[in-house]
């Protein structure tokens, strides 16, 4: 989130709800073995990837509240 609030320029207003069954509580990115297995490594960082998203966003909004993404 604070990335995307950087990028936004606001905090956002935001809750975590309880645990429901099924929810991965702990959660580690490791490409270790994809680099291995397949010679492949990442071409943009992560803050790069989520300023990519916000951007889309940002530029979509409409296409976005089509598909009843957002409830505002």
């Amino acid at each position: 989130f604070e990335i995307l609030e950087k990028l936004a320029g606001k905090k956002f207003n935001y809750k975590f709800g309880p645990w429901r069954p099924g929810d991965q509580k702990i959660y580690i990115s490791d490409i270790t073995r994809a680099k291995k297995d397949f010679t492949w490594s990442p071409k943009i960082s992560p803050k790069q990837g989520v300023k990519k998203l916000h951007n889309w966003i940002s530029q979509n909004k409409t296409l976005i509240k089509k598909a009843g993404v957002f409830k505002k």
